[in-house]
């Protein structure tokens, strides 16, 4: 087609002068409100999937802190119920000493 000769030959004249046929195809889409309008679509998509990832490991860290936070304080539990099964020893060991 007419179009895709004039762009191959404005690539090729563009490329020959400064060695970088993407900053031809750069510099049309960048007066192409309909390849801008793509390219806001596609990044924009990106955008998306980057959040809903992003969300989804927040959540799962999120689950992950709430799970640690209750092994934390069941651990908190245990060495209160330790600490209180140590007195009761020490007293019973200290009652059998007075009475031996």
């Amino acid at each position: 087609t007419v179009l895709g000769a004039g762009f191959a030959n404005q690539t090729e004249v563009k490329a020959n002068g400064d060695g970088n046929p993407r900053e031809v195809i750069e510099d049309l889409a960048a007066n192409n409100p309909a390849i801008q309008n793509i390219r806001l679509r596609h990044e924009n998509k990106d955008l998306k999937a980057r959040l809903e990832n992003a969300m989804e490991v927040a959540g799962r860290d999120f689950k992950r802190a709430e799970e640690l936070e209750k092994a934390k304080q069941a651990l908190e539990d245990q060495r209160k119920d330790l600490e209180t099964k140590l007195k009761e020893l020490q007293q019973d060991y200290d009652l059998a000493k007075e009475s031996t």
